[in-house]
């Protein structure tokens, strides 16, 4: 008698332990599923993603922090300050990739720079695929020119990455050294390189 309610007690708790495996099995695939918010974005041709970005940059308004065409993939992809925004991003096939900086801010930092690290041998662009302000640094830029410059962006850490440059800033004529802005600078403006990623938007 006894002998039997222990055989019918390891039998329901392997019943037990069986359906909890079961149902592991079940839902850990979905628990580490990670959904790939890419995989519903379109393809487009360039012109035709232009003229896309450039609709939807006007729906967005402040809540857009620019975008660029990815090459790669022939694919657009907005930058938004909000997860509302990517739904109605996502809603016409671009790729929505929500940011920390908004254009407003990335303009405010190359304000910033022209007058407080308005040095020769330096430009700056905003660049959508980082998200950042793009100071370039010459050769040229060092001493007192090099502190003025790392004064001002190291107080826009987040917003503004500075990178050193081997050769020298020169006007397309050769004959006179580039001052801030000719090789970068507040404007923003469609379809400017996008280092690797192809062409990008709202970037000087």
């Amino acid at each position: 008698m006894s002998h039997r309610r222990v055989n019918k007690r390891t039998l329901a708790i392997s019943g037990a332990a069986v359906a909890a495996l079961g149902a592991a099995a079940i839902l850990l695939p979905n628990a580490n599923a990670n959904p790939d918010k890419t995989s519903g974005a379109k393809t487009f041709s360039s012109p035709v993603a232009v003229k896309l970005a450039r609709s939807l940059a006007a729906d967005l308004g402040d809540n857009g922090a620019g975008w660029y065409y990815d090459n790669a993939n022939r694919q657009l992809v907005m930058n938004v300050v909000d997860e509302d925004s990517a739904e109605g991003v996502r809603a016409k096939g671009a790729v929505a990739k929500v940011v920390t900086n908004s254009m407003e801010e990335l303009k405010a930092a190359t304000r910033t720079l022209s007058s407080d690290a308005s040095v020769p041998g330096t430009a700056w662009s905003i660049d959508p695929v980082t998200n950042k302000v793009q100071v370039t640094a010459d050769r040229t830029v060092t001493g007192a020119k090099w502190a003025t410059l790392t004064k001002a962006t190291d107080q826009m850490e987040g917003t503004v990455s500075v990178k050193r440059s081997q050769g020298e800033f020169k006007k397309f004529d050769g004959e006179e050294a580039a001052r801030p802005g000719d090789n970068g600078g507040a404007g923003a403006g469609d379809a400017a390189g996008a280092a690797g990623a192809g062409d990008a938007g709202d970037a000087a």
